[in-house]
């Protein structure tokens, strides 16, 4: 940046400055005290055997095409003679080049959060502690709207009805594919995106572009009904954690509420809870879809989520923490359930943070040198960028 730029954004970053040292938060003081329970001397209690699940994916552009890197690995720890051993990792990759070259980000993401699901199915089982990073709103709502589309809903709709006008066994097949890799890692590993190999034809144009992102979409969408159908009969307890959140359910404020309560609480605890209904965060294209792909999606209908805001040690990170599960059994046993994950968390942390789930995000990080070690492997190395004349 030429140094003249300053002229401009020092001023602005006076007014800036003057806005952080006055922060509105505080007149939450009172609220976040009230919303806060002290857990002080709280027991852990070791899960018997825990998964931390989590992924990593990158993009990379050439003029002509696109590459897209994902991977998703599971940690897994079974507690034995008073200590965890280590289990042998489960682990998947995807790369690919991304055609339609189209909505590049959203889809390396979406490839990213498919895999990240299918590695939790094959976790989920022996009634294990599933930790999956992010939360489970954020599975749902994306694709966010395209600014191409007439509207996201609208698009999926006529996507679907599209390919069953042209083709009345696509789904039928998309859905036998990923139930395939949900079986066998080997299968997994073999076709990591069912999607992405299973483009449908004779799809109109001005939907083209569009309805491979849909299509990845409504595979990701299988892909965590079948993980809810597992929860929900009990192989496993689902958890997601986030170390931000937008969420402003409790103090509906402009700030989020876990950043409140990380300003304005010390001590190891809880907050409150919220339940909600998976259905209330999307309205889900299940009537128009065949019933055979339909099925693991009508799970989002009875699934809820139950979350809290929890710090795990002194002065530590407040973390949202996300109970999946039967939504009428969460309501039923809320409390409860919180303080036994709330148990099980303290027992597998250290400085305030799961370590399944830190040890999962360090190997399944994709680093810029793992991106250039791939490429050259590719050969794509001198492939032109077009970033050439800026270099």
């Amino acid at each position: 940046m030429d140094i003249s730029f300053y002229e401009v954004i020092i001023p602005k970053l006076r007014a800036l400055a003057n806005s952080i040292k006055e922060p509105g938060y505080m007149k939450y003081l009172e609220k976040a005290k009230n919303s806060w329970t002290p857990l002080i001397n709280k027991t852990p209690k070791p899960p018997a055997i825990v998964y931390g699940v989590d992924g990593g994916s990158r993009g990379v552009d050439f003029k002509g095409f696109t590459i897209g890197l994902a991977t998703a690995i599971s940690v897994g720890y079974v507690f034995e003679g008073n200590v965890y051993k280590v289990l042998e990792p489960m682990k998947t990759a995807f790369v690919g080049k991304i055609i339609p070259p189209v909505d590049v980000n959203e889809r390396v993401n979406l490839y990213r959060e498919i895999l990240e699901g299918k590695i939790a199915v094959h976790s989920c089982k022996n009634n294990a502690l599933v930790l999956m990073d992010g939360s489970i709103s954020s599975i749902l709502v994306r694709p966010r709207p395209s600014p191409r589309a007439k509207g996201r809903y609208m698009i999926i709709d006529d996507v679907i009805n599209s390919i069953k006008n042209n083709d009345n066994d696509y789904f039928k097949e998309l859905a036998a594919c990923i139930d395939k890799t949900l079986s066998s890692i080997s299968d997994l590993n073999e076709t990591p995106i069912c999607s992405s190999l299973m483009q449908p034809s004779a799809l109109d144009r001005e939907l083209y572009d569009v309805a491979s992102v849909v299509i990845e979409y409504l595979e990701k969408l299988y892909v965590y009904g079948r993980l809810l159908e597992r929860v929900i009969n009990g192989s496993c307890k689902l958890i997601f954690i986030a170390k931000t959140s937008h969420s402003r359910e409790i103090f509906e404020s402009n700030y989020p509420d876990i950043f409140i309560f990380e300003k304005l609480t010390k001590t190891p605890g809880r907050s409150i809870e919220v339940l909600k209904r998976l259905a209330e965060y999307k309205d889900l294209p299940i009537s128009i879809l065949e019933e055979e792909f339909a099925k693991p999606l009508e799970m989002f209908l009875v699934a809820g989520s139950l979350y809290s805001y929890m710090r795990l040690e002194e002065n530590g990170p407040v973390l949202k923490v996300e109970i999946i599960g039967d939504y009428m059994e969460l309501q039923h046993n809320e409390a409860d359930l919180l303080d036994e994950i709330y148990s099980m968390l303290l027992a597998i942390s250290n400085n305030g943070y799961p370590h399944p789930l830190r040890i999962a995000h360090i190997d399944s990080h994709i680093t810029y040198s793992d991106v250039e070690k791939i490429l050259r492997l590719l050969g794509l190395d001198i492939e032109v960028t077009g970033r050439e004349v800026l270099e």
